[in-house]
């Protein structure tokens, strides 16, 4: 038991970790003012922290990951959408008004879905960290350090590749992001654990 609950706290884990540093890397590129989608993501990391340890504790670690990933990929998939559609429009050759009008719809739109998507890696995060350390059902307390360690390892290990990621021709970071939280997203049907914390 203790196996299957170390792989899956390292696939979750892992994804959190790698989806949260590749989206604040990708800040840098994605439409909008950087400042404000900056500081959507910051506001979106606190509230994220707020409501990620009441998921945790009001309806378990099953459901918490499910609302997290979907999050994220709803996020991450509006993201998506934005930067096709940015690209089809620059096609076309826009006069001054029509680049003007555009610019606009992105720095109402970006930080809306830079703040959804990043609520699901942060509150995600929350709910790693949290069952890692709190939820003896998952990691017994004699076998803590050990499987927590080997999560991070992996977890951290994989992130490392999220600053050459992110230099990839876009959308590619954001197929990453999307693909990384569906699989997540999917695999999280085998947590078998009861859905409140006991």
């Amino acid at each position: 038991m203790l196996y299957w609950h170390t792989l899956r706290m390292t696939i979750n884990w892992s994804t959190v970790s790698f989806t949260s540093y590749l989206l604040h890397y990708q800040l840098k590129f994605l439409e909008g003012s950087i400042f404000v989608n900056n500081n959507y993501s910051a506001i979106s990391d606190f509230i994220a922290i707020i409501v990620g340890s009441q998921m945790f504790y009001h309806i378990g670690v099953k459901k918490g990951y499910m609302i997290s990933f979907t999050s994220g990929c709803i996020g991450g998939s509006i993201i998506l959408y934005l930067e096709y559609y940015n690209k089809m429009m620059r096609e076309r050759g826009l006069d001054h008004q029509q680049l003007d009008d555009l610019n606009k719809m992105f720095y109402s739109r970006m930080p809306w879905a830079i703040f959804i998507a990043k609520f699901g890696t942060a509150s995600g995060f929350l709910i790693s960290y949290m069952a890692s350390f709190a939820d003896n059902r998952i990691f017994p307390i004699q076998k803590r350090a050990t499987a927590i360690g080997f999560c991070n390892l992996i977890g951290r290990t994989l992130t490392s590749t999220t600053p050459m990621i992110n230099e990839f021709e876009e959308p590619l970071p954001m197929y990453f992001f999307i693909g990384a939280m569906f699989i997540a997203w999917l695999y999280n049907f085998t947590f078998n654990l009861p859905d409140f914390k006991k």
